[in-house]
């Protein structure tokens, strides 16, 4: 198991705790959390023995700059956020950044999602570049970067960053930072990380550091489960399954805007009684639960299966265009947000706001190069 694998296996496990795995074994019943136990190690042993690339693209891992690749990264992603930011002002200098970078994103439409995917590709492909030439002019711009991408209001963005940086940066020194990850640097990292994470709630908030701290827990772990598992659990009390059908309906969603998804169905389910009640996040074994309940286990490893060989095929397909740069970026993009986003926001919604636009922006990016190239 190498250090990339190691470190990403890590980051899945780290996710599944935080967002759901903590809360169930708080609050579940025993079969629920022996579910959701066994839900974990088969997810993790899948992601260390079938990861999302293959043995022979892991290792290619020094990389040249091609400047044009960088300047049109840095266009696409930075120099348009900037623009998007004047012309729409900054959610997080708002007085609802909640809500303000909700409607800042629908604005943008379709390339909000494409302008985020190529922000996280200039700031990967640039992580590995600085741990070659370790130019510091790079490191000014992916601060300005993290900056832009703080000032849409979306704070996992800021963390997305970091870790996604911790990965890179793995990838290109071979590095096990798995075992360095509770390091003094990395401890402080963390608590400055923790320590900014506060001042912005306390200024959007305008309460107590106390109330502040609580708050950011309480959402963690106990809105997470309540909002989330546990609207779940009453859901299919009350009605069968989806029985797969729910993955199937979330794909239907994307090109059909009167087709509901698997979180807006069950949303939409509470909201007759609550208005109040936002759309909710399912989480990877939320949505797993939602579709199969107590064979969770025997049939989302199909769909696991199924996300990762896809991942690999797009992969190879950028290995054939023969762009390192390119295929080490897609590589870290694919492979770190399939472990961060499916615990979190479910693997149908990392498909839809991250796998997608990140095929866009790199088959964008493979078009040029085979234009180039005639």
């Amino acid at each position: 198991m190498n250090s990339f694998s190691n470190l990403s296996v890590s980051i899945f496990l780290f996710f599944s705790l935080i967002f759901y795995g903590i809360a169930i074994f708080l609050f579940g019943d025993f079969l629920l959390i022996l579910n959701c136990l066994f839900f974990i190690i088969i997810c993790s042993l899948i992601l260390n023995f079938y990861p999302p690339y293959s043995k022979n693209l892991i290792k290619i891992n020094v990389i040249n700059e091609d400047k044009t690749f960088n300047i049109i990264l840095f266009l696409l992603g930075p120099t348009s956020l900037f623009l998007a930011l004047i012309l729409f002002s900054p959610p997080l200098l708002s007085e609802k950044p909640e809500l303000d970078r909700v409607i800042f994103a629908d604005r943008l439409g379709v390339f909000d999602r494409i302008i985020t995917t190529a922000n996280y590709f200039f700031i990967i492909y640039n992580v590995c570049l600085f741990t070659l030439d370790k130019k510091k002019t790079r490191i000014i711009l992916i601060l300005l970067t993290i900056i832009l991408m703080l000032l849409t209001g979306f704070r996992s963005r800021v963390m997305d960053v970091l870790f996604i940086s911790f990965l890179t940066y793995s990838y290109t020194r071979k590095i096990n930072l798995v075992k360095t990850f509770f390091s003094l640097r990395i401890l402080v990292l963390g608590a400055l990380f923790f320590i900014l994470l506060v001042f912005i709630t306390k200024i959007r908030t305008q309460s107590d550091i106390i109330l502040v701290i609580l708050s950011i827990f309480e959402r963690i772990f106990l809105i997470n489960y309540e909002v989330n598992i546990s609207r779940i659990l009453k859901y299919t009390t009350n009605n069968e399954f989806m029985y797969g059908y729910g993955y199937i309906n979330d794909f239907k969603s994307v090109f059909s805007s009167t087709t509901l998804s698997m979180q807006q169905i069950v949303t939409s389910h509470f909201n007759k009684i609550n208005s109040e009640i936002f759309v909710m996040t399912p989480t990877q074994f939320g949505e797993a639960y939602l579709n199969f309940g107590y064979f969770t286990n025997v049939f989302y490893p199909f769909i696991l299966f199924l996300f990762t060989f896809l991942i690999r095929f797009f992969t190879n397909l950028i290995y054939l265009a023969n762009h390192k740069g390119l295929l080490v970026v897609f590589l870290i993009y694919s492979t770190y947000f399939l472990v961060r986003s499916a615990p979190t926001l479910g693997i149908s919604s990392y498909f839809i706001t991250k796998l997608i636009p990140g095929f866009l922006v790199a088959t964008l990016f493979m078009i040029l190069i085979y234009i180039t190239k005639k």
